[in-house]
């Protein structure tokens, strides 16, 4: 009997403990996505900033310096380490075949 006890223990805390990763994922996941709209918001204020200081200066640089001066700002993605989370799990509805997220998931989302 004491064996069933510790099964049915362990079962109950099995559940508790994947509703904290969950909810960890859920939070998460949440960050990331402020996060990407900040770092999208900051691209185009930058790529504003680059084309109107272009648009003033560069006319007047050597034309040595064009290349270099209508680089476009550098692209930022923010990602989950791992391909299969939880949450990608529980999406895809698990299993062995349904923990294998498709390129978009992957990714997390946009390209920054």
């Amino acid at each position: 009997m004491q064996c069933y006890a510790e099964f049915k223990q362990a079962y109950k805390e099995a559940f508790a403990e994947l509703n904290l990763r969950l909810q960890f994922e859920l939070e998460t996941e949440k960050r990331v996505e402020e996060y990407r709209g900040v770092l999208k918001a900051k691209y185009g204020e930058e790529v504003k900033r680059r084309r109107k200081f272009n648009s003033r200066v560069v006319k007047y640089l050597p034309g040595s310096f064009g290349p270099l001066m209508m680089l476009e700002p550098p692209k930022y993605e923010v990602l989950a380490s791992e391909s299969v989370t939880l949450l990608s799990g529980l999406k895809l509805g698990g299993g062995a075949e349904g923990n294998k997220p498709d390129e978009e998931e992957k990714r997390g989302g946009d390209t920054l």
